[in-house]
């Protein structure tokens, strides 16, 4: 792929086939530039060569384009985590400090009683989530 014969044109036939992001071998674009800068004035007839830097840019945007990634939200597994996203209820102040509090004690509760209630929270929050876990089997159907 890589032979240099003919301006690289398998490689370049290889990049274009090609579904991006990718990162392309710098080299070819490299040298792209520095043949359209030697091999055509900046100036024409007092103006700015428009054409020259025309070409120089495409250049530069070809190889951008090959490494861009399309962020689009088509798969289901996406478009069902972005409605949780906009679904989701923060929690309210009481159930922050709550959840705070089963973490880190405050200074005066003892060690002992905050992990036996964090236990009973755990085995409480199991409950529901075998029962939350049979309910949607009962709702497939099986």
């Amino acid at each position: 792929i890589m032979s240099h014969r003919s301006k690289y044109a398998a490689y370049r036939a290889y990049l274009k086939g090609i579904i991006p992001p990718c990162v392309p071998y710098i080299g070819v674009p490299l040298s792209d530039l520095t043949f359209i800068d030697d091999g055509n004035d900046s100036f024409t007839d007092g103006k700015l060569n428009f054409a020259k830097f025309r070409m120089m840019s495409q250049v530069v945007e070809n190889f951008q384009l090959a490494q861009e990634i399309d962020y689009s939200l088509s798969s289901p597994h996406e478009a069902s985590f972005e409605q949780a996203l906009l679904e989701y209820e923060p929690l309210s102040i009481d159930q922050a400090h709550q959840y705070s509090k089963l973490v880190e004690p405050s200074s005066g509760e003892d060690p002992e009683d905050a992990m036996t209630n964090l236990l009973k929270l755990y085995d409480e929050t199991q409950k529901e989530l075998a029962l939350a876990r049979e309910e949607i089997k009962k709702l497939k159907g099986g």
